[in-house]
């Protein structure tokens, strides 16, 4: 259980994710939506995977998914900045 001074951050996180699915789903704005995505995630793998990792084996798998999941989005941005470019 998240205690409730830091509650605030789960809060805003889940809204940041969804915001940044949103954003994916509008053309206009999936570049900026990939590219911001794609580096929030790997911020969690610093403060959230790491740390855990040293506490459970079995949260080492979400290092990779962090991994895999900031990956598709650079592969999004990269993707719809081509589109723009070519059309």
């Amino acid at each position: 259980m998240v205690p409730r001074k830091r509650a605030w951050l789960v809060w805003f996180a889940g809204v940041a994710l969804i915001a940044g699915g949103i954003g994916l789903l509008v053309p206009r704005t999936a570049r900026l939506a990939g590219l911001l995505s794609g580096m929030m995630v790997p911020s969690w793998f610093w403060i959230v995977h790491i740390p855990r990792t040293f506490v459970s084996v079995s949260d080492g798998i979400a290092l990779f998914e962090a991994l895999a999941f900031s990956s598709i989005g650079f592969v999004i941005a990269g993707f719809r900045s081509e589109n723009v470019r070519s059309g």
